[in-house]
């Protein structure tokens, strides 16, 4: 447990800041929207569990219409499942994409807002 909450502890240091600076808005929506995806998700297979229990009553009875019915229904849960993941994993890398710029302008930006570089040679080991 005090793993978890020094893994907790050090995201939050390196994430907050993003969360909370210029690009705020467009990083919280994105979150917000993966989130909510992966939510949905675990919607949907609750729903296929749900499906499979219909599915092979239905092949165990040999019930002809249900069987048909269930193939439908198999079709819609698939295609949103694959609609959901899709999307959620561009708007996941799109978030990443956003965040390594900025922590990549933000440490850009110490290292070479005020001479740092230089004052680090200047002064060897």
């Amino acid at each position: 447990m005090a793993n978890f909450r020094n893994t907790a502890r050090n995201f939050t240091h390196i994430a907050a800041p993003y969360f909370k600076g210029d690009d705020r808005w467009p990083g919280r929506i994105l979150l917000i929207s993966v989130i909510a995806l992966q939510l949905f998700q675990v919607w949907l297979n609750e729903k296929f569990n749900s499906w499979y229990n219909t599915f092979y009553t239905a092949l165990q009875n040999k019930d002809w219409g249900v069987f048909i019915t269930q193939l439908g229904v198999f079709s819609i849960l698939a295609a949103a499942f694959i609609v959901t993941a899709v999307y959620q994993l561009y708007l996941q890398q799109w978030l990443q994409i956003r965040w390594r710029r900025w922590l990549t302008d933000r440490y850009l930006g110490r290292w070479l807002g005020q001479g740092t570089h230089y004052r680090m040679r200047l002064k060897g080991d």
